[in-house]
């Protein structure tokens, strides 16, 4: 049986990958959505691009809170958790700056 504290750090490192794979999978709804301007597709890729980046967001935000709630000396764990928490916050610049472009357009 698995301890306590080695299901804690599977599910905080589900969350770490979970988090990183949706800010990348915002960024490639970024670049679809250039691609996709002017067609009927293009609404949809901006939800789901700032879905994405979002949810990405606030679950790498979470992360980093129960490790911080847990004070776990820093780890790969901990790095990965603030990487997917930097990674997230400048994929939503990207989503905005980008937003800010297809509207000129």
């Amino acid at each position: 049986m698995m301890s306590t504290i080695d299901q804690q750090e599977k599910m905080l490192s589900n969350r770490t990958i979970i988090s990183l794979g949706l800010v990348f999978s915002a960024l490639i709804f970024s670049v679809a959505s250039f691609l996709l301007t002017f067609t009927g597709f293009y609404y949809v890729t901006v939800i789901l691009k700032w879905g994405a980046g979002l949810t990405a967001l606030a679950l790498a935000f979470h992360t980093v809170n129960i490790l911080r709630k847990k004070n776990l000396e820093p780890s790969t764990l901990t790095q990965a958790a603030y990487a997917s928490l930097t990674l997230s916050v400048l994929c939503l610049s990207w989503l905005l700056g980008t937003s800010i472009v297809l509207a000129v357009l």
